[in-house]
């Protein structure tokens, strides 16, 4: 059952007319309103197979409605029929070449069934429509994220955090372009800054990672066990024992790992954590001595304790 605003919609499947009652008269442009904000109304509630029907039923009558081959095209998408989904989506765009919104819908379908190069086109182009256009910009830095070109990635990335300063997503992106360019402090600012809106454990990772490569050992230590502590997640105890493993903790790190491999027994790389030992390679390797990291084992790693998820 899917619920739209204060009335239940059900996924009722939609049945044609036959065909003999479906041309006798022109069609009701009421009518069609009615049934079109209908489809709507089904693909908001999530019922996409019911929408996409209706909007099929549609599209003999409208097949020249920007706002319905959108609609079906975004209805598709929901289904991951991302191939059906791209004639409608340059329908969209034929229809309204000037709508940033159009265009980088078309984009992100093309990312999704491999048309890179077109896909990277319709987002610029999109910004060239509306440089404002907060989704193109982030939608185009996260392109790049994929591709591997970061420096091209934190220029849209920025250019997407001035448009929307509170925008978590595109922040992370952002700080994840600028700890692989180098930009420690730029990174670190903006992820306290995210903290103070959003306390999440990926945020706390995210932290100790800048501060590994400031090399603040300590601090990094921390963080990572605060991660741990606020999400027991495979990934999360993988980091902070390999981090107090590589800093000669030894004992504290064996024993977040014992206890990680109780959570997750099937986990190979934290089975084979302890066996690792680190390497003298000169002044840059030393034992982390925390005043807190000691502490979270026993409260954070209790056997049989279910693991949550931050995001």
């Amino acid at each position: 059952m899917c619920t739209v605003s204060a009335a239940v919609l059900t996924c009722s499947p939609v049945h044609a007319a036959p065909s003999g009652q479906q041309r006798n008269s022109p069609p009701d442009h009421q009518q069609l309103e009615r049934k079109f904000q209908t489809a709507s109304e089904e693909y908001e509630a999530g019922c996409y197979a019911a929408a996409a029907a209706r909007l099929e039923e549609l599209l003999p009558d409208l097949p020249q409605s920007f706002e319905v081959q959108e609609l079906l095209a975004l209805t598709y998408s929901a289904e991951s029929q991302d191939r059906k989904a791209t004639e409608h989506f340059e329908t969209a765009v034929r229809l309204r070449p000037g709508s940033a919104a159009a265009r980088t819908n078309l984009a992100a379908n093309l990312v999704r069934i491999g048309q890179s190069a077109r896909a990277e086109e319709e987002f610029k182009h999109a910004l060239k429509i509306d440089p404002g256009d907060f989704q193109a910009s982030h939608n185009l830095g996260e392109f790049y994220v994929q591709a591997g070109r970061v420096s091209e990635a934190a220029t849209y990335l920025e250019r997407a955090q001035k448009i929307d300063p509170g925008s978590y997503e595109n922040g992370y992106d952002l700080s994840l372009a600028y700890i692989d360019t180098g930009k420690l402090s730029e990174a670190q600012q903006l992820v306290e800054g995210l903290l103070k809106r959003k306390d999440t454990a990926e945020l706390h990772n995210l932290l100790a990672q800048i501060e590994e490569k400031k090399e603040d050992f300590v601090a990094a230590a921390n963080e990572f066990a605060t991660a741990a502590h606020m999400d027991p997640s495979e990934s999360n105890l993988f980091d902070w024992g390999s981090e107090l493993l590589v800093h000669r903790t030894l004992d504290l790190a064996i024993d977040v790992f014992r206890r990680a491999t109780e959570l997750y027994p099937r986990s190979s790389r934290l089975a084979i954590g302890p066996a690792a030992r680190p390497v003298d390679s000169g002044s840059n390797q030393r034992t982390v001595r925390s005043p807190t990291a000691a502490a979270y084992p026993a409260t954070v790693l209790r056997s049989g304790e279910t693991p949550r998820t931050a995001r």
